[in-house]
């Protein structure tokens, strides 16, 4: 039966075209040493006949499933206070359960990055300000500067405690004391704080009120340098009066 432009076929006709066209394209396939199972499968990969290189790349976790560390790697600090405080806590809860001083490194550079930011890019500014000016031994300067910090954004904790350090650095210990206890009421649990005020209170005699200090300061960051030798030999100085 031959088949004729413009006439249309019966079933039996069709089934017959259809039949030497397959063996056609069976006849090339092998001609060319192709396969109709290889051409079905190269054009079924979205990536080009490459196998699994997509799928082969890790993805990352849920957001949901991240730890604060990972989290904070991937999106930095957020913008929103309430976020911020969230995760701050949340890289607190480590740092007091974080066995190792490797990994307590790790979380105390997040917390400082945390520390850091203040949500308003004005006292964020002059807070780099201040920095960059103490570090270049210019005092009078980065005093200024912390002042405007804490005038500002009075609530902002590590205004307080930069300015703190400053004050320390020039030995005016009550002062130092003084915005030390400020940035304890805004944030109980930085650890710079109650190192400063610990510190500042051994120096000055109070021996006993150092080791309450130690003592918070160790629950909050078992792995602070110096901490625990302090606090025993606190200890044992004041148990040794029968105070």
């Amino acid at each position: 039966m031959r088949f004729c432009p413009g006439r249309p076929l019966n079933n039996r006709g069709r089934g017959q075209a259809l039949i030497s066209r397959f063996s056609l394209v069976c006849v090339l396939a092998v001609a060319f040493g192709a396969t109709m199972s290889f051409d079905v499968c190269a054009q079924s990969k979205p990536d080009g006949g490459h196998g699994n290189a997509q799928a082969s790349k890790p993805t990352p976790p849920p957001k949901s499933r991240m730890t604060p560390l990972q989290r904070l790697m991937k999106d930095g600090v957020p913008a929103n206070s309430t976020e911020r405080a969230r995760l701050r806590d949340n890289l607190y809860a480590l740092l007091a359960t974080a066995a190792e001083k490797k990994a307590a490194k790790k979380i105390t550079s997040a917390l400082q990055r945390v520390w850091l930011t203040s949500g308003s890019d004005t006292v964020d500014l002059l807070m780099l300000r201040a920095i960059k000016a103490q570090k270049g031994k210019k005092p009078a300067v980065s005093l200024k500067l912390f002042d405007a910090v804490v005038d500002l954004a009075p609530d902002y904790a590590e205004g307080w405690n930069r300015r703190a350090y400053l004050y320390y650095k020039q030995r005016n210990y009550h002062a130092a004391a003084g915005d030390l206890r400020r940035t304890l009421a805004l944030d109980p649990k930085h650890y710079r704080a109650l190192s400063g005020l610990g510190t500042i209170l051994t120096e000055s005699g109070d021996e006993a009120g150092a080791l309450k200090v130690y003592e918070r300061l160790i629950d909050v960051n078992p792995n602070a340098p110096g901490a625990q030798s302090t606090y025993k030999e606190l200890k044992r100085k004041v148990e040794g009066r029968g105070i």
